[in-house]
């Protein structure tokens, strides 16, 4: 058995979970490429932007309010206690559910958009209207796929489920890529969501064909309000506190700052964003199976597959940060004027210690969840507005530096309440004292 610490940490990942992490480097290696053609491609301004309209695009994302999470633990939960033919239901009612939320937030936050950006100096020399508009349709119509994909990998097959995605982002990645090449800005964002929807619905009518041992597949559920409800409206409410933590400062900063600043300061979030997203694909993975094993009351496996999670995959979340921290401080010598785009190599680091913080609350929260609950929403929302009120007094009052220290101890205040939120869980749960 090789003993290593690289041999361990793979022999630790599921098959499911290695496609995960695979999924997520790749997008990860899209956005990072991508900053780097912007960089190139683009102004300062254009960057804000960019940015900007990522920020906008991941909110209208949330506009299912959790219901794509909760169909995926309702699926598992489905599994668990043997009633696959209730899937197609579950999809159905999910997609009737999605499709009209999706175009009336779609319409709030193309206005929403627009409104920030025709108050921005220059404006029009970006021009950005058209490219808005029709990124705004490609996220909306690219989010009607969601709830689909996630019953597929709770009910169905994580594998399949997450070999789709790593396929969709090679796909959609390269779309994004030759597009920023070819000077095409803000047009590369629309022409990304749009390829992503594509595949998507190729993918999902070759799965309603592929899948004949669930041709049974029609027993009615009881209720939307019943089966997803009660657990997607915690989720959703988490989701709006993520968002608050991750993306929300971006507009806010444009609004307050321009789109130079907030430009920079989101180039340097975005490193802190794919660290975590890289990093907590481990977690997320097993959600499904966490699901699964609390449907089934085996405490002792979600016990020890949880601590180990937690452990391997903080340790690899570490890893990653400190190594691109130092990447950052090679970078800035080499390249000290493309690294200018950045916030500063302090605002940098200082986000990216955050990204491993982020990761702890991540393994917490998987496993929180997998009973179909969410402790941890009280958190999420007062830690998320407080976070976000804070930021912006430091942007106010101070230097990009100043906010980002602001959010990494708001972000790691958050871990010792986590902890003891956990804690209850394991009582309620029967964990070992062990876990």
């Amino acid at each position: 058995m090789d003993r290593t610490i690289i041999g361990r940490l793979i022999s630790a990942l599921r098959a499911d979970a290695t496609l995960a992490m695979a999924t997520r480097a790749t997008q990860g290696a899209v956005m990072g490429l991508g900053a780097a053609i912007v960089i190139w491609r683009m102004s300062s301004t254009g960057q804000g932007y960019y940015f900007a309209f990522i920020s906008f695009g991941i909110l209208l994302q949330l506009c299912d309010f959790g219901l794509s999470y909760a169909s995926l633990q309702a699926a598992s939960h489905l599994l668990a206690i043997g009633r696959v033919s209730a899937l197609k239901a579950l999809a159905d009612r999910a997609l009737r559910i999605n499709a009209p939320i999706t175009a009336a937030a779609s319409i709030v936050v193309a206005g929403l958009g627009w409104w920030l950006f025709v108050r921005a100096p220059d404006e029009s020399a970006e021009g950005w209207t058209a490219a808005w508009f029709v990124f705004i349709a490609g996220v909306g119509i690219n989010h009607l796929t969601a709830p689909y994909i996630f019953i597929v990998e709770g009910g169905l097959s994580v594998a399949r489920a997450w070999r789709f995605r790593l396929a969709q982002e090679i796909a959609s990645g390269v779309v994004l890529l030759v597009v920023l090449a070819f000077g095409q800005g803000l047009w590369a964002l629309a022409a990304y969501f749009w390829a992503r929807f594509a595949f998507a619905a190729g993918w999902m009518r070759r799965m309603s064909l592929s899948v004949p041992d669930v041709a049974g597949f029609g027993e009615p559920m009881r209720s939307w309000r019943e089966d997803l409800w009660p657990f997607q409206w915690r989720v959703g409410l988490s989701a709006i506190a993520s968002y608050l933590v991750f993306q929300a400062f971006g507009p806010i900063l444009f609004a307050l700052r321009g789109p130079d600043a907030a430009g920079r300061f989101a180039l340097s979030l975005s490193v802190m964003n794919a660290i975590v997203m890289v990093t907590t694909a481990w977690p997320i993975s097993q959600a499904a199976h966490f699901g699964v094993l609390v449907g089934r009351r085996q405490v002792a496996d979600l016990a020890r597959r949880w601590t180990q999670l937690l452990v391997r995959s903080t340790a690899f979340a570490a890893v990653g940060a400190v190594a691109t921290v130092a990447a950052f401080v090679v970078l800035s010598a080499m390249a000290p004027a493309a690294m200018a785009r950045f916030a500063g190599p302090q605002t940098t680091a200082l986000l990216i210690a955050s990204a491993v913080a982020h990761h702890v609350i991540a393994c917490i929260s998987v496993v929180l969840r997998s009973e179909r609950r969410d402790p941890l929403l009280g958190l999420s929302i007062v830690g998320g507005l407080a976070t976000l009120g804070l930021m912006t007094v430091a942007a106010v009052r101070g230097e990009l530096q100043w906010v980002a220290l602001t959010y990494l101890l708001c972000t790691v205040a958050t871990i010792p309440i986590a902890t003891l939120v956990y804690r209850r869980f394991a009582a309620r749960q029967r964990l070992p004292q062990a876990a």
